[in-house]
Formats: structure tokens, C-alpha cells, sequence
């Protein structure tokens, strides 16, 4: 295999596990701020898909032979921040915050498909699991937020 190649696709698939570790660490600072309310059952659920998608991108990666990040990069970085100032401002901001990342993580996904580093087996996964996925977290974040008016 092409050095270049594998270093680019493991970059790739890198980049989608940091942002599934973002989500992951955002969706756990909103479950502390929601607690026991009943709308937490619907975060947690998405944060249960959050972790599955790690899963899954680790495998991946270690399949390949890739070096696994373990890192939320720059837009975890960033979502700490926007949920951190969420907490003080209320729970609408903060769950626009969760569907601003979910939004992230939808385009990051659709780049992933236009990309030719991506392998095959990842395409799939990406175009039939995890972009599927973001549509119904987003759908689901809508509902609660709903429910909050």
C-alpha cells in the first residue's frame, strides 16, 4: 500500500472519530445539565450512537493498520466551549449547540463521501449508518427543543 495513501485515509478517518469524540464529550456535559428530566433519555440515545460511531471508526482504522487518535480536535474544542456558555444561558441555546454539531457532523460525513481517501467499506458505513444517523439526532433534538416552548 502507498504510504501517502494509507497516511491520508488514516488522517480522514481521524478526523471523523475526533468529531464523534466531540459529540461524544459535548452530549455528556448536556446529560449533566439536564439530569434526571425526561427529555435525557433522548440525548442519551444519541450519545449512545455517538459511541457506537467510535466503534466503528476505530475498527477501522485499526483494520488498516492506522494510528488511532485519541483526541476531540478543534471543533470539540469549540463545542466545550459553546455548551460550557450554554449551561449558564438555558436549555434551548444549549440544545441548538447540540444541533450545530450535528450539523458538523453531517457535512464532515458528506465531504467524507466525496473523498477518494475514503475507503470503500468506510463509504458505505458513512452514506448508510452515520449520515442517517445525524438526520435522526437532529430530528430528535428538534423534538425536544419543541417541547421546551
Amino acid at each position: 500500500m502507498d504510504v501517502s495513501m494509507s497516511n491520508s485515509t488514516g488522517s480522514k478517518l481521524n478526523e471523523m472519530l475526533r468529531g464523534e469524540r466531540a459529540a461524544t464529550e459535548t452530549y455528556a456535559q448536556a446529560l449533566e445539565k439536564v439530569g434526571t428530566d425526561p427529555r435525557a433519555d433522548g440525548l442519551r440515545e444519541i450519545q449512545s450512537d455517538h459511541i457506537q460511531a467510535i466503534q466503528e471508526l476505530q475498527k477501522h482504522l485499526e483494520f488498516r493498520g492506522e494510528e488511532v487518535d485519541d483526541g476531540i480536535g478543534s471543533w470539540g474544542v469549540f463545542a466545550k466551549t459553546i455548551m460550557g456558555s450554554a449551561k449558564l444561558l438555558g436549555d434551548h441555546t444549549a440544545l441548538m449547540a447540540l444541533k450545530q454539531g450535528e450539523e458538523y457532523g453531517l457535512n464532515m460525513y458528506a465531504k467524507a463521501l466525496e473523498n477518494d481517501d475514503i475507503p470503500p467499506k468506510v463509504k458505505s458505513l458513512v452514506r448508510g449508518t452515520l449520515i442517517p444517523m445525524q438526520h435522526a439526532h437532529n430530528r430528535k433534538i428538534e423534538a425536544i427543543a419543541n417541547v421546551m416552548q
